[in-house]
């Protein structure tokens, strides 16, 4: 069955994080590719960015380039949240991405990723390495599971915050053992070394 994954939105490190570790194209406007330089260039000439004009690109235009793919990566926060007042609180996903998911008949395989921002944050001019990263990921939401797009889209919110928590609560776990965290599950990321996705990833 054809999967996306949505990843998390946080930094220009999203870029080096999350195709490394999902083995997928990312979706990507221009501007993140030509910030990356030689990475963008990279990805582009291996077919592991999917990019596209910010007002530009047509979401039927997405969806036929999405196609070319077994996988690939969306963002549907849509911004980088890293500086934030709420960085760290889940927000409502913008509907574009996952409609094309829907009509395609697609899966989501649902990642969060913590601590990417820490590698790489543009807004604060800081880069950083030895950091670790926290992964939780979702069981997929099926578009053939629902009647329709409403429906689909309500599930996959649901799933986002869910496996959103369950990422936060790895990393109360083992940076602040003394707090109470809920347990992770058996698909949950114990904490690897800067390399772990954070997006939703879709898998054709």
């Amino acid at each position: 069955l054809p999967t996306r994954a949505p990843r998390r939105r946080r930094s220009f490190g999203d870029f080096f994080v999350d195709p490394l570790m999902s083995h997928a194209p990312v979706v990507a406007r221009r501007m993140a590719v030509a910030v990356v330089l030689g990475s963008g260039a990279v990805g582009l000439i291996w077919r592991k960015v999917i990019m596209i004009a910010r007002g530009a690109t047509q979401r039927q235009q997405l969806r036929q380039m999405c196609s070319e793919h077994d996988r690939y990566l969306i963002y549907p926060e849509g911004t980088r949240r890293a500086n934030k007042p709420d960085a760290d609180e889940p927000c409502a996903l913008k509907v574009g991405g996952l409609k094309n998911v829907y009509e395609a008949g697609d899966a989501l395989l649902i990642m969060v990723t913590v601590n990417k921002e820490l590698l790489m944050n543009e807004g604060r001019c800081q880069l950083r390495c030895c950091t670790t990263l926290y992964r939780a990921r979702d069981a997929s939401v099926r578009a053939a599971d629902h009647a329709n797009f409403e429906s689909f889209h309500a599930a996959a919110e649901r799933a986002w915050v869910a496996t959103w928590q369950r990422a936060y609560a790895l990393r109360e776990q083992h940076e602040r053992p003394a707090r109470s965290a809920p347990r992770p599950s058996d698909s949950d990321d114990p904490g690897s070394s800067v390399g772990s996705g954070g997006a939703l990833e879709t898998l054709l």
